[in-house]
């Protein structure tokens, strides 16, 4: 058996996209030492319409006989597909009063 033609093709479409269901997640984490202020956060949305936001911060006060140290972080995501939505929110706060 010979085979003296295999041209073959098709023309595929590909197309993304999220058809029902919404999910968002949201972490927060802060930490706070002598000397050390740690902060993180993570947001994830999907859907058709999606929004995120992180925000963190740390600070430390030193002084002569003393020292502040504070660290926050929020994080915040939501998702909406027709009228399905999912809404996620997270936030933390930690201080450190040392006095010498």
């Amino acid at each position: 058996m010979i085979i003296s033609d295999l041209n073959y093709s098709e023309v595929v479409s590909e197309k993304s996209g999220i058809i029902g269901g919404v999910s968002a997640s949201a972490n927060a984490h802060s930490s706070a030492t002598s000397y050390i202020g740690s902060a993180g956060a993570y947001a994830t949305a999907s859907g058709q319409q999606t929004s995120t936001t992180t925000k963190t911060s740390t600070s430390i006060d030193a002084g002569i006989n003393y020292n502040i140290t504070d660290a926050s972080a929020q994080a915040d995501a939501y998702a909406a597909t027709g009228s399905d939505s999912a809404l996620a929110q997270a936030d933390t706060f930690a201080t450190n009063v040392s006095a010498y």
